[in-house]
This record gives structure tokens, sequence and C-alpha cells, in this order.
């Protein structure tokens, strides 16, 4: 997304070199593993910023990362420890996907309680490779990723394979996984409440609205309040309502009516209901 190649002064952080990363890659029709740049610092495990100089930690004006926080069995302490590598003031960008329409639609959101629940996980847990087998869906037989109607959805895998799946929670070898569902309300809560609880140092930055599959939220690094800020509750009660229209939004993609909306006047809806949101959030922001 920034690659060197094209004049970017940019470092890349992966869990292995790219010689490895173009061999895992090859064969697949949607990659052009000639992409894939040098590694600069490969990460194997621990803290994510042990993979990183010291003399580096605080200088990175901006971190991106695309389809990554899903993934993360941790994700407070990988937030946190990617704070420590950016400057005060940096931009932390982020990619994730927009659960109402891709594969995870039916799993249910993630929430702030089930973050500290994870906290000092390194895998993923057997609920969750469960989940994340049991309850994947494809639309008309093609991968579910896309601002489409629900056609003839059918489970990627039988609940008993899945149970069979996630046994592997328990063996050597770390097994990847959806940890975390997000709508981009419910992810912004989640940011909300960890910054009023003084876990972590982000706020708001930007927050488009969201596209097809996926949404962009955009944060920077800003020192934790010494007290809970003021009119928290009241933002947290905005977003949970906005939270339920955005899954109101997903109700009227799966079950469509004679008269259903054409994909430009959704996106016009989303556009509509982020303005909402946004306009919302404004009338507090200025107290945090």
């Amino acid at each position: 997304m920034a690659p060197k190649s094209d004049g970017w002064q940019a470092y890349s952080l992966d869990h292995a070199p790219q010689r490895e990363l173009r061999e895992k890659y090859s064969g697949q029709p949607d990659i052009d593993v000639e992409d894939i740049e040098p590694v600069d610092f490969v990460w194997s495990g621990g803290a994510l910023s042990s993979a990183v100089p010291m003399e580096l930690h605080g200088s990175f004006d901006a971190c991106i990362a695309s389809h990554v926080l899903e993934h993360i069995p941790d994700p407070i302490s990988w937030l946190a420890d990617l704070s420590r590598l950016i400057k005060p003031e940096g931009v932390l960008s982020l990619i994730l996907p927009d659960k109402r329409f891709e594969l995870d639609c039916f799993r249910p959101i993630s929430t702030t309680g089930s973050w500290l629940d994870a906290r000092g996980r390194t895998r993923h847990t057997q609920g969750t490779l469960y989940d994340c087998g049991a309850y994947t869906v494809t639309n008309d037989g093609q991968p579910f990723w896309g601002q489409r109607y629900f056609g003839e959805i059918t489970f990627y895998s039988d609940f008993v394979a899945a149970l069979m799946y996630s046994n592997k929670a328990y063996e050597a070898e770390y097994i990847d996984a959806h940890a975390w569902c997000f709508t981009p309300a419910s992810f912004r809560l989640i940011m909300l409440e960890l910054r009023a609880l003084e876990l972590l140092p982000f706020k708001i930055a930007a927050e488009p609205p969201p596209t097809d599959f996926e949404f962009y939220s955009s944060w920077r690094t800003a020192s934790i309040p010494s007290q809970r800020t003021e009119g928290t509750n009241e933002e947290r009660m905005i977003l949970l309502k906005e939270i339920q229209r955005e899954l109101r939004v997903q109700i009227e993609y799966m079950m469509p009516t004679e008269s259903a909306p054409t994909a430009s006047s959704m996106r016009s809806k989303f556009a509509s209901l982020h303005r909402r949101l946004r306009a919302g959030v404004a009338r507090y922001s200025s107290r945090a």
C-alpha cells in the first residue's frame, strides 16, 4: 500500500522474509508475488515492537495495517505496542472488514469486554476457532465479500468439522482465524471505551464512509486523559444506536423485498447514517 518502489520511505513488518512470502502466495491468481517487497522487520513472537530496533521506537509518522487487526489474539496489547512505535500525534491507519458484508455476517459483533478477556493471549482459543469454522458462509457459492444481496447462503464447513478444527487450539502450531467482527460504529465504540478506561492512547482522526466489504479507520496517538472524558456516556449511546442502524442495513440486504433498494441508494444510506453519526459525535468531541 506504500511500497518503496513507488518512492515511499516505508518499512514493512511481517511474519516471514520476502522469499518465504513469495513462496507462500505463489500460484494464487489474485496475487502478484513480484509486488511483495523485502521485509525489513521479521516478527516471530512476543511483543510486536521487539522486532523493531529500539532506536526506531517512537520515530514513525504512521502505521498502516490492512486486514490485520481482526486476526490478532490480543488486540489491546497489539495496539498499545504500535503506539510505542509511532510518533506523538502520529497516525494509525486501519482497514478492517465490515462484518455485515463478508463471510462473518452471521457472527456477533465483538465488544470491549471480549477484548479485555483476550489480554495476554498469544493464540486463538478453541471457541474462536470453532466460531470461525462453524459460522462463516458463502453467498451463491462464491466467497462472501461485498455489498450484494444475500442469495443462497451455505456454510464453509460442517459444525462437527468445525469442532475437530477447533481442537487444533491445543496443538503447538499457531492456527490463524478471524477472531473479531466489527461494524464501523462498533469498532469506534471499543476504541472510545479503551481510551476512556486509560488502556489505549488513541483518538479518532478520520473515518470515511464504509466501502464494499471494508471500512477505513484512522487514529492519532495522544496522551490518555487523567480523568474519564466528559460526555463519554453520551457518545457511547450514540454509537450503540448507530450499531443498530448499521445492522438494520444488513437485514435489508439479507431479506430484500420487491422494492429492494439499489446499490447506489444503499451507498447513499450509508453516507447519510455516517453523517448523522459524525454530527452526533461532534457535539461531544470538544469535551474530549
